[in-house]
C-alpha cells in the first residue's frame, strides 16, 4: 500500500544521504542514477520525483520542499533541465518589436531540473544544484502582469521566464533579491506549438538556508515578500494559491 511505498522511498533517500561522498552537479549522472534505481527497486517513483533525489544528493542534511497539485487529472508537462553554460533569451512575444538590447539574455551558471508547462520551455517547478527551489502557483482573480515601460532602462524579462532565469543564475534568495532590482518584469504568454497560453500565477522561491521570497503581479505592479523582512507580511514556509500572499499571511 501507500504506507509501504512511502517507507521504501524514505529508506532509499536515507541510503543516498548516507552514501553520497561528494556533491553531484552533473545532471546526466543524476538521471543515470535515477533510472538505475528505478529498474532495481520495488517502488513507483517516477520522473517527476527526480527533484526529490536531486535534493537528497546535493543537500542531504536539509528539508525537502513539497507541493500538492490539486487537479482532477494529472497536469501535462514533461521533465526538463538546464545545463551550465547554456544561453537563454526571454521570449517577449507580446512585445515583438523590442530591439534585442532591451531584452534580457543570460548564461546559466547552475544546472537545474524540473517540470515544464504543457511541454513549453517554461518550468513551473524546479530546483538547481545549489538547492534553490522555485515554483509557480495559480492566482486567479488577482493577477495582472506589468506592461513594458520604455522609460525603464533595465532589460526586460518575461514573467513566465522567471523560474528558468533564477534557477540558472542564482544560488540563494539574496541573489534573487539583487537580480530583481536589475530587470524589468513584463507581461508574456507561454508559447505553445499551436497556441499561446496565459495563466494567472504567483511565484515562490526558497533556498537551503530557509530564506524565501514570494513574487506577485497585481494591478500591473510587482509585489515581493521576503522571509528576512520582519513585517507580518514576510514570506513564510507555507504558501497556497489564491488569494494574494498578504491576505494569506495576515489571516
Amino acid at each position: 500500500g501507500d504506507f509501504d511505498r512511502i517507507k521504501r522511498q524514505q529508506q532509499l533517500l536515507e541510503a543516498l544521504r548516507s552514501n553520497a561522498k561528494e556533491k553531484l552537479t552533473d545532471v546526466d549522472t543524476l538521471i543515470d542514477i535515477f533510472y538505475g534505481l528505478k529498474d532495481h527497486l520495488l517502488t513507483n517513483i517516477e520522473a517527476k520525483d527526480i527533484p526529490l533525489f536531486l535534493s537528497a544528493l546535493l543537500v542531504p542534511d536539509l528539508s525537502i520542499v513539497a507541493r500538492t497539485m490539486d487537479y482532477e487529472s494529472t497536469p501535462t508537462g514533461t521533465f526538463a533541465y538546464g545545463k551550465v553554460g547554456a544561453w537563454n533569451t526571454s521570449d517577449l512575444n507580446l512585445n515583438p518589436n523590442l530591439p534585442n538590447e532591451k531584452i534580457l539574455s543570460w548564461k546559466n551558471k547552475y544546472t537545474f531540473i524540473g517540470r515544464n508547462v504543457l511541454g513549453s520551455q517554461n518550468l513551473f517547478d524546479g530546483i538547481n544544484n545549489q538547492g534553490l527551489y522555485a515554483a509557480m502557483l495559480y492566482l486567479p482573480g488577482f493577477t495582472k502582469f506589468p506592461q513594458y515601460t520604455a522609460n525603464d532602462k533595465r532589460p526586460a524579462l518575461g514573467v513566465y521566464d522567471l523560474v528558468n532565469y533564477f534557477l540558472g543564475t542564482a544560488k540563494n534568495v539574496a541573489e534573487v533579491k539583487s537580480s530583481l532590482n536589475h530587470v524589468q518584469l513584463v507581461e508574456q504568454d507561454i508559447a505553445m506549438i499551436e497556441f499561446h497560453l496565459r495563466l494567472p500565477l504567483h511565484i515562490v522561491i526558497r533556498d537551503v538556508t530557509g530564506n524565501s521570497v514570494v513574487i506577485e503581479f497585481v494591478n500591473g505592479q510587482v509585489f515581493t515578500y521576503y522571509s528576512t523582512d520582519p513585517s507580518i507580511s514576510s514570506a513564510a514556509p507555507v504558501m497556497t494559491n489564491a488569494p494574494t500572499y498578504d491576505f494569506q499571511k495576515n489571516n
